[in-house]
């Protein structure tokens, strides 16, 4: 037997979606890194898709979302280096655009050898 809370605040239950939402599935946007509903499922996938591929390029690059817009933000080596995370981060289930705000571009031992 499921147990569900109901509050006089809420018009469905804790245990199930509302009633706009049903049958509906979660947004693509909206989906976790499990599968889970998370309001934050695309920032999370884009966060773990750019780790795996460049993880010397994300200490100190955040990523967050508004609905399909992924959001950059932070220092990354080169101009180059943010344009293929951009892109990468288009190719992620739910996103439609990327965007990006405040970054700086910093030079590492890793930019200097590659020069």
């Amino acid at each position: 037997m499921a147990l569900s809370i109901v509050s006089s605040l809420a018009p469905f239950s804790v245990m199930e979606s509302p009633q706009w939402f049903q049958g509906r599935g979660i947004p693509p946007e909206r989906v976790g890194l499990d599968g889970e509903y998370d309001h934050a499922g695309l920032a999370n996938r884009v966060r773990l898709a750019l780790k795996l591929e460049w993880a010397f390029g994300m200490e100190n690059l955040r990523v967050s979302q508004r609905g399909q817009v992924v959001i950059l933000s932070g220092q990354v080596e080169s101009l180059e280096l943010l344009q293929k995370m951009i892109d990468r981060s288009l190719q992620i289930e739910g996103a439609a655009f990327a965007e990006y705000a405040g970054v700086r571009f910093i030079l590492t031992h890793r930019a200097i050898e590659a020069a």
